[in-house]
């Protein structure tokens, strides 16, 4: 029950963690302080979820193995990271219909 909580927490629809960051993510005016602002939104009342007691750019989730602290410098750069464009182009010649 426990580690199932948590992973609702971090995935579930519409406010898990992965859930704000893919959110945030599609949108072109998002920074990381915004996203960082859902969070504790969302979150702050959370016993799985943890703010700093400054203003740092970091959010702290609790989980089963223990408290992990995240830093959100540059977080919605990197899960915008697309496929490099050669990749792309293989997989739109290719003629699998899975592709």
């Amino acid at each position: 029950m426990y580690s199932e909580s948590c992973l609702d927490f971090i995935a579930a629809k519409p406010h898990g963690i992965l859930r704000i960051l893919d959110d945030q993510t599609s949108l072109t005016q998002a920074t990381d302080h915004t996203f960082l602002q859902k969070c504790h939104y969302h979150h702050g009342n959370s016993p799985w979820y943890a703010k700093p007691k400054l203003p740092l750019p970091v959010f702290t989730v609790k989980h089963y193995a223990g408290p992990v602290t995240y830093q959100v410098h540059k977080f919605l750069t990197k899960n915008r990271d697309q496929l490099c464009p050669e990749v792309l182009d293989i997989f739109s010649q290719s003629r699998l219909k899975v592709l």
